[in-house]
């Protein structure tokens, strides 16, 4: 699979409340609340993924995008810690998951555009901004081994995309061309050796770095989590 623009989402053209009434009926569901910008979130998610990797007949089937894993969290902590930072910048959002990030970034004004290769993702993402009081943002069904965006955007973000070191290269490459030149690269990563690695290389490669760690809790258990923003040379080409 290349990347397709997909909004309106297919057999979306009825209410987003159908929509979320028919994963509803397809998925077992749960609710989790989150605070943003003194604002409180309320995300749709699986409720227990074991039941969806039984179902996984190849690696692409594993349902990475299902889970709220505290690299969102730590993501979404670290945006409202900026807050104001992305208003009126365009942002594409790389495995957007359920759309906990992508939320943030429509409240701190960000003009988004989120994609995911599993079309269920870009589902949740919708109904999820809904729930939210938000407009759907503009969504891409995209695979990162033959990714296609049409345009530039000035921040990337994406949370815990790095725990394959074998995709690096295919993220370099969507850096590389989907990135404006003097835009930035916001990613989050739950302290993956292979994340360290890439940001060294990245760095070899004239990228600027600066970490920041976030610390979160999550059904009472702390995690520590590393965003790394990233910045692309001017001169870059």
């Amino acid at each position: 699979m290349g990347s397709r623009m997909v909004w309106p989402l297919p057999a979306i053209d009825h209410p987003l409340k159908a929509l979320e009434d028919r994963l509803k009926e397809r998925y077992r569901l749960k609710e989790t609340k989150f605070t943003f910008a003194a604002r409180d979130l309320s995300i749709l998610s699986i409720a227990d993924l074991d039941e969806l990797l039984e179902q996984v007949v190849s690696e692409d089937d594993i349902p990475f995008w299902a889970e709220l894993w505290p690299s969102a969290v730590g993501l979404l902590s670290c945006l409202d810690e900026m807050g104001g930072m992305l208003r009126g910048n365009t942002v594409l959002e790389l495995g957007c998951g359920t759309g906990l990030v992508g939320i943030a970034v429509q409240l701190d004004g960000g003009i988004l555009t989120q994609s995911d290769f599993v079309i269920d993702a870009l589902r949740f993402s919708a109904v999820n901004a809904s729930r939210n009081g938000l407009l759907p943002a503009k969504t891409l069904q995209a695979d990162w081994r033959s990714f296609s965006a049409g345009h530039r955007y000035q921040w990337i973000i994406g949370s815990d995309i790095l725990y394959e070191k074998k995709l690096h290269p295919f993220l370099k490459k969507i850096f590389r061309e989907y990135l404006e030149p003097g835009g930035h690269l916001l990613l989050s990563d739950p302290g993956r050796a292979y994340a360290i690695e890439f940001m060294a290389e990245m760095t070899d490669d004239g990228w600027s770095c600066e970490m920041m760690t976030q610390r979160i809790r999550i059904e009472d258990r702390e995690h520590t989590i590393d965003v790394y923003c990233l910045e692309r040379a001017v001169l870059d080409e």
